[in-house]
């Protein structure tokens, strides 16, 4: 049951929360995570682990919901286009920034444009 695809698709998309009860596999599918995360952001918390150094998958969770960004790798914190992903999203994503992009006055710029 907590294996089946559509099942769990059903369930998170209804309670997001209830991904952390999902087969393992399927707490590393980007669209079983994502549509947890469209449910309850806070949902993200039970994706795997894996899942925070792809940077496909936190671009897409970044657009989704900025907050994404604090879950992401350090590596991807850094990266221009995920960061400004996540700002459009939401300002507050701004604090999960890496260090060397705040520092970064293009960056900066382009963040403050948005």
């Amino acid at each position: 049951l907590l294996a089946d695809r559509e099942l769990v698709l059903e369930a998170v998309r209804h309670h997001g929360s209830s991904l952390q009860f999902a087969a393992r596999e399927l707490r590393a599918d980007h669209g079983v995570v994502l549509a947890a995360a469209r449910s309850d952001p806070d949902a993200l918390r039970f994706a795997s682990h894996e899942l925070w150094s792809e940077r496909d998958f936190i671009l897409a969770a970044c657009r989704e919901n900025g907050q994404a960004l604090q879950m992401a790798s350090a590596r991807l914190q850094g990266d221009s286009e995920v960061a400004l992903a996540a700002i459009r999203s939401g300002p507050a994503a701004l604090e999960f920034v890496s260090s060397a992009l705040l520092q970064d006055s293009e960056f900066m710029l382009s963040a403050v444009q948005e």
